[in-house]
């Protein structure tokens, strides 16, 4: 699994309080190089603090699936769920036509999302001199 990003809406100095509301760009997924998701406008930060809430649950041993809902629709978008012991189903409301759901490892998901997380904290240092830490409910 791959996670992809573009910022496409960086909030003005009045919403940087609020930056999780109004951080917005494109994110495509993809598993084994085949496009699973393709969105814009998606909440980028929180998808981050809805990732790192997961990953602090799966090192301390809990097996929970994933469930990233946003403010801005009323059904989960985007779900990894456990299937096995180490294997999860991704799935989503908005994935692309021609992809059904797909397996995928445990250490494949956290991977990826560590990813994630390292290169939006990097891009948001560089853009808008703030890094994910400081992000409230982080």
């Amino acid at each position: 699994m791959n996670i992809k990003y573009e910022i496409i809406e960086i909030p003005n100095s009045n919403q940087k309080t609020y930056l999780v509301a109004y951080l917005e760009g494109t994110m495509k997924i993809f598993i084994e190089d085949v496009l699973f998701f393709n969105q814009s406008n998606i909440l980028l930060l929180e998808f981050a603090v809805t990732i790192n809430s997961w990953l602090r649950d799966v090192k301390s041993g809990k097996d929970t699936d994933f469930i990233y809902e946003t403010m801005d629709h009323e059904e989960p978008i985007i779900t990894i769920k456990q299937v096995q012991r180490e294997e999860y189903e991704i799935d989503s409301i908005w994935k692309e036509e021609n992809v059904e759901k797909t397996i995928i490892s445990k250490s494949e998901v956290v991977i990826s999302f560590q990813n994630y997380l390292e290169e939006l904290n990097k891009t948001i240092k560089t853009k808008i001199n703030i890094e994910l830490k400081d992000i409230p409910n982080w």
